[in-house]
């Protein structure tokens, strides 16, 4: 519990605790929505149905791309939620099976960002997923992957189903994360790192990410091909460890660039 209630008014302080609690993305929960609460509208230019739903949200139909990334999307979402702005993943029960929806975030809602800190965040889903499928201006002449608003300063990143086949082959790396960043992407990829880490390290940590792995319904072998076997660690545990250990060698890594770059300057 972030705070408890009483019969008595709330100080500002608490007040400012219940806004953030209010307006933070919830990293732990996505809403799930009813068949009936959604209306095809559109086919995008990839030929995916576009539904909206009662409140005018519009969604992305993902359950058969690629296969079947869905519940892989909707892990690397959760993981991510609230440091980098993602896409919702919204999952859909029905007598039919389960489908996957992203949700076309609002940009406008969202806070403005530097060029810095967005290319933090690209660095960090490269880092963390061996992801290179989100860049500005690209070779179709339009970002990829990723929305901006008209000022290009609004953003937020969607379509990870790449992570379930490139998480773990070693052939999938794809140059130097950090290479083209300045002083301040190097620092703002820190504060993220560190917050991922926090967020997936110790006995909390392990719950949370035990959670959202059974709430997918699959197991880490199909969430993640190619998961490898080490030792008698569970895949599980060979899954937590991964990243951890990524974040920890992407820190070091910054922290040394950040100092040079400070020399340079």
């Amino acid at each position: 519990m972030l705070f408890s209630f009483s019969s008595e008014k709330p100080s500002k302080t608490e007040k400012r605790k219940i806004e953030k609690a209010q307006t933070e993305a919830d990293p732990a929960t996505y809403s799930s929505l009813s068949p009936s609460d959604l209306e095809h509208i559109d086919t995008n230019h990839y030929n995916y149905a576009v539904v909206r739903d009662t409140h005018g949200n519009r969604y992305v139909d993902v359950t058969e791309k690629w296969g079947y990334t869905g519940p892989t999307e909707r892990v690397v979402a959760l993981l991510l939620k609230g440091i980098v702005n993602v896409s919702d993943l919204v999952r859909v029960e029905s007598e039919s099976g389960v489908k996957y929806y992203s949700k076309v975030m609002e940009v406008e809602k969202t806070k403005d960002a530097t060029m810095q800190e967005m290319q933090a965040d690209m660095a960090l889903i490269h880092i963390l997923f061996k992801d290179v499928d989100h860049s500005f201006e690209s070779r179709d002449g339009g970002d990829h992957n990723l929305i901006r608003d008209k000022s290009k300063k609004k953003i937020f990143f969607f379509d990870f189903g790449g992570a379930m086949f490139g998480f773990w082959p070693k052939n999938s790396e794809h140059g130097d994360p950090l290479e083209d960043l300045d002083s301040f992407a190097v620092h703002k990829l820190t504060e993220k790192l560190q917050a991922l880490h926090t967020r997936i390290s110790g006995a909390e940590g392990t719950q949370f990410l035990q959670h959202i792995i059974n709430e997918s319904g699959k197991s880490v072998n199909e969430l993640f091909m190619e998961t490898p076997s080490k030792d008698s660690k569970t895949p599980f545990q060979v899954l937590h460890e991964e990243p951890l250990t990524r974040i920890e060698s992407a820190l070091e890594v910054a922290s040394q660039r950040e100092n040079s770059l400070k020399k340079v300057a």
